[in-house]
């Protein structure tokens, strides 16, 4: 209804795949607000509770291919930065970004990006 046929989608979302994603779908909301809190050092509240549905490229391309859209790209990305207030952790966080660099590993990277076309 939004796109006209020819007209292309672009999507980035988190990917559920990504370990820290994973967690964020499995820890009640008061476990993930309490990390946010005493790791980050966040104090505005906007922890939310957490839906994964439709964070997968299969459940994507499931999802949208009933919806009239062709998948034409697929991406990955890590961008894991928000990890820049320990060393120790930005070092961990690099060396998971070059394993997940290997394409068998990929998937297991922070984002997902794809494009898909109107039908």
């Amino acid at each position: 209804r939004l796109l006209k046929s020819g007209g292309l989608l672009m999507v980035r979302t988190p990917n559920k795949f990504n370990p820290i994603m994973f967690l964020s779908a499995i820890l009640p909301l008061n476990v993930r607000t309490w990390i946010k809190k005493n790791l980050f050092y966040d104090t505005e509240g906007d922890t939310f509770p957490t839906y994964y549905r439709c964070n997968s490229m299969g459940r994507m391309n499931k999802t949208l291919k009933r919806c009239g859209f062709q998948r034409t790209s697929t991406a990955y990305d890590g961008l894991m930065t928000y990890f820049n207030f320990s060393k120790i952790l930005v070092t961990t966080i690099t060396i998971y970004e070059r394993i997940t660099d290997l394409r068998p590993l990929n998937i297991f990277k922070m984002w997902l990006i794809a494009s898909f076309r109107k039908v």
